[in-house]
Order: structure tokens, then C-alpha cells, then sequence
């Protein structure tokens, strides 16, 4: 992911070696490694090279945010695997055709696609 393609990144908490999110909740965390860092979370995202370095100086092994939704004019399609994802997806791109080329990014549970529509939003809504 890179500013160049004007994506607003921001860091969210990353995981020690035994999986346990770094924030102060440690195991205690209810949604390790996927949270923000910063104290506004995805209002702090930026599409500026420095203001980006400067965050992620700040906090090193951080994970990466991508603000999304129709000010980023990005959607982002987690697809995981293990929970139905494959199925949802076929699902969705029968209703909604299918998804135009995008970058693949892996995850520890399947892969993440990330797509821009322009033209049409769809609500959030989770699983099959």
C-alpha cells in the first residue's frame, strides 16, 4: 500500500511473537492486532508520504489501516476463507457482478482484496 495511489493509511496495533495485540489491554484486548493506534484512529489516516512516515516512526511493527468508505472512495473486501468467504463472494458477485481487477493482500485467515466503486455503495454486512 502506498501514498502514491493516495490510499490514507494509519497504524493499528500489532501483535507480539505469541499473538497477543500490544496495545496496554495486551490479552486482555477484545480485537487484537485490528485496532487503531492513534488516538482518532482512522481520522488520523493520511495520504502524505511524511505524515505517514511520521506515524509509523512513532510506532514501529505497527499493523496498516486503509481508511475506507465513500470520502476514501474505497471498499475493501476481507475474504476469509475459514468462515464462508469463498461463498460470500460468489454470492455477492452474482448479485453485483463481478469485482473489478484490484491488488491481493494476504492475511492470516485467507486473502484481502481491495476495489474501488465509484458508482454504487453497499451497506456493511457481515458473512454468508
Amino acid at each position: 500500500m502506498t501514498a502514491e495511489e493516495k490510499w490514507q493509511l494509519y497504524p493499528i496495533h500489532g501483535l507480539d511473537a505469541d499473538n497477543v495485540c500490544v496495545c496496554s489491554r495486551g490479552t486482555a484486548c477484545p480485537d487484537p492486532g485490528k485496532h487503531p493506534t492513534t488516538p482518532d484512529g482512522f481520522n488520523d489516516a493520511s495520504s502524505d508520504p511524511e505524515r505517514i512516515t511520521e506515524m509509523f516512526a512513532r510506532w514501529p511493527g505497527d499493523n496498516v489501516g486503509h481508511k475506507t468508505g465513500r470520502a476514501s472512495g474505497t471498499v475493501i473486501i476481507d475474504v476469509d476463507p475459514r468462515n464462508g468467504g469463498m461463498e460470500t463472494l460468489r454470492r455477492l458477485q452474482a448479485e453485483h457482478g463481478h469485482l473489478p481487477p484490484t491488488r491481493l493482500h494476504a492475511t492470516s485467515g485467507g486473502f484481502t482484496t481491495r476495489c474501488a466503486i465509484q458508482k454504487a455503495w453497499w451497506r456493511c454486512r457481515v458473512g454468508p
